[in-house]
Parts: C-alpha cells; structure tokens; sequence
C-alpha cells in the first residue's frame, strides 16, 4: 500500500498536473510492461527480462511502494545471475523462481495500481 504522506511530501514541489501525468503514464504503460515481461519470460529471454525488470522497478520507486520494488529488483536480480553465468542451460529452479516472482510482482502492482487511482482523485 503506498503511504500517503511519504508520497504528498515527495510530490509536494510538483504542479498537480505533473504528477496526475506520472500517475496516469504509469496507469496507461501497465499493461504493455507486464505484456514485455511474460513475453520475456515465455521466450527465455533473460536479457531483455533484466532490462525490463530494472526498468519497471525505477518507475515503481516514484510511487514509494515498497513490495512491487522489491519483487521487481528480485526479477532483474535473478535474471542478471543467469545472463552472467557460463552456464549453457538455466536449472529449472531458476525458472520456477523467475515465474513465481513474476505472478508476486503482478499481483503486488495491481494494489500499487489500485492506490494510484485512489490517489489520483484526491490530485483531479
């Protein structure tokens, strides 16, 4: 759940039209990003999966919500091991771990989703 008062005193210098526009742009983007990441994981492409995990976890750092930061951080974490490594083929684990984290992350966004719309009428 986003705390409030962390988020009204990051965002206080802000027009209320700026940050309605980062609200809404992230509201808008969800699907297309998520679509990316199971595309990612469905393909095996762990490098594009890394470069999307660390780019959804900066855009949900705006938003001070911890847990979907944190899931995000954990997806491009995981995937960075397996691009580093020599391996030639990901142990399954691994991609067990990536899809569950996957299904966290989107379940702990649709509440960062659900806060921003709340918070979006208090800013209309």
């Amino acid at each position: 759940m986003i705390d409030k008062e962390k988020f009204t005193n990051y965002y206080k210098a802000f027009d209320k039209e700026v940050v309605l526009e980062i609200i809404n742009m992230f509201i808008e983007e969800y699907p297309e990003r998520f679509e990316k990441l199971r595309r990612n994981i469905e393909d095996n492409d762990f490098e594009n999966l890394q470069f999307n995990a660390h780019s959804l976890k900066g855009v949900i750092a705006n938003f001070t919500y911890t847990e979907p930061h944190q899931l995000a951080k954990e997806l491009e974490d995981i995937t960075k091991e397996i691009n580093q490594s020599e391996e030639k083929t990901v142990p399954e684990e691994s991609v067990k771990h990536i899809q569950s984290t996957y299904n966290k992350l989107e379940e702990a966004t649709k509440q960062l989703l659900e806060d921003l719309r709340n918070i979006r009428t208090e800013f209309e």
